[in-house]
This record gives C-alpha cells, sequence and structure tokens, in this order.
C-alpha cells in the first residue's frame, strides 16, 4: 500500500487558495486520487499540508471500511505509511495539544492526530524530489512529470507512443 499526500501553498494567484493533492495505490495499481483546490485559504504552507493530510486521511479511512465490508481478505498494514513532504505538517500531526502558532487550524483536522496515536497511520517524511502527489498539485518540467506520471503507473496513451508531457487535443 502507498500514500501520498502533497499541497502547494497559495498558488492560485486570483484567490490564494491553495491545491490537495494525494493518492493510494494497492500493489501496482491506483484505487484512488484526488487534486482539488481548497475550501478556504490557508495561512501557511503547514496548513495547506495538514488540510491535504486530513482530506487524504478520509479517504483512505473509507477505502479500508469499503474493503472490509467487501470481505475479500484484504488486510491493510497496521500503521500504514503516509508519504508527506512538509516536516512541519508531521511534526504538527504528531505532537500532543495545539500551540498558540496552530490554534488557526480547524479543529476538524485533527482527527489525524487520532489516527496517529492509535497507530493506524504513521507520517513517513518524502523528500520533495520524490513526492509523487506533486504531479497533482502543481505544473511540472517534463522531466519531474514523466517521473512522477510513471509512479503513478500511468502510460502514455498518444498514438506515436513518445515519452513526452501531454499536448492540447489541438496540437
Amino acid at each position: 500500500l502507498q500514500v501520498y499526500c502533497d499541497s502547494d501553498w497559495a498558488a492560485d494567484p486570483v484567490d490564494r487558495r491553495s491545491t490537495t493533492g494525494y493518492f493510494i495505490k494497492f500493489g501496482a495499481g491506483l484505487v484512488c486520487w484526488k487534486s482539488c483546490k481548497q475550501p478556504s485559504v490557508s495561512v501557511s504552507s503547514t496548513e495547506a499540508e495538514y488540510k491535504a493530510l486530513a482530506k487524504c486521511m478520509q479517504e483512505f479511512m473509507w477505502l479500508r471500511q469499503v474493503f472490509s465490508q467487501l470481505d475479500l481478505g484484504i488486510v491493510f498494514p497496521c500503521p500504514v505509511v503516509v508519504n508527506q513532504d512538509n516536516q512541519s505538517t508531521i511534526y504538527l500531526a504528531q505532537s500532543s495539544g495545539i500551540k498558540n502558532r496552530t490554534k488557526h487550524i480547524d479543529v476538524s483536522y485533527h482527527f489525524v492526530k487520532d489516527l496517529i496515536k492509535d497507530k493506524s497511520v504513521y507520517l513517513k517524511h518524502c523528500p520533495t524530489a520524490e513526492m509523487t502527489a506533486d504531479v497533482l498539485t502543481k505544473p511540472l518540467g517534463n522531466t519531474l512529470f514523466l517521473k512522477h506520471r510513471d509512479g503513478l503507473g500511468l502510460v502514455s496513451v498518444s498514438s506515436n507512443n513518445s515519452d513526452s508531457a501531454p499536448h492540447n487535443l489541438s496540437d
């Protein structure tokens, strides 16, 4: 099981809302993924990443429940390792209590702390260069795009099967 979660911070020049991106792979198969703007502006990169982490964990918990109800005999590892590239977010999620500098982060996101406390989830620092979820949150150069596309297990469907970034259909 592979879980990667990322966010950009205030990258939209119009409304300054951040983008959440995450994916969950089971074996070689991409099971779920999401890339969407966050509903509110984040005042720090830590807050943006923490919001993304909370959404990713909600999806993971739902997916775990679905697999359990299908009774396929699939057991997720415990704890599941979640790759996150923001060390402040990892620290915030693993620390007890809420500090003055993070009071503004809505309590609805703090269920992540419970998942860590009961050892359902382990947050692992993933260097930015290895953060495959970057492909869901920001524009990337061709080399990184291809690396992360391959990391998702996706392949090019272009007629010439070249390894290049996607082109507009009007090209």
